[in-house]
């Protein structure tokens, strides 16, 4: 059985001389289950791509509202040096 979609994609516009010019790039946005804040992401040119990138960032805010996930785990995937050079 499919998921569900949960989440929207879009295109963000704009005015520009007068006339609407719409972004190059999809826009898309959730629900954070943990503080219940909309989260707005800028995605990718493609639309297919976007759609999977909005999904796995929906999983992890799931995964995160749960506590399934190590929450340093951004840290852990950083070389040291970059570690070394912000302390």
């Amino acid at each position: 059985m499919p998921r569900e979609q949960v989440g929207s994609l879009f295109r963000r516009s704009r005015l520009s001389h007068g006339q609407r010019v719409e972004s190059a790039f999809w826009w898309g946005t959730f629900k954070d289950p943990a503080n219940g804040r909309r989260v707005v992401r800028r995605l990718f040119t493609d639309k297919v791509e976007s759609r999977r990138e909005l999904d796995r960032l929906i999983r992890f805010a799931e995964r995160r509202a749960t506590g399934s996930i190590d929450r340093f785990e951004e840290h852990r995937l950083r070389l040291v040096a970059v570690h070394v050079t912000e302390y």
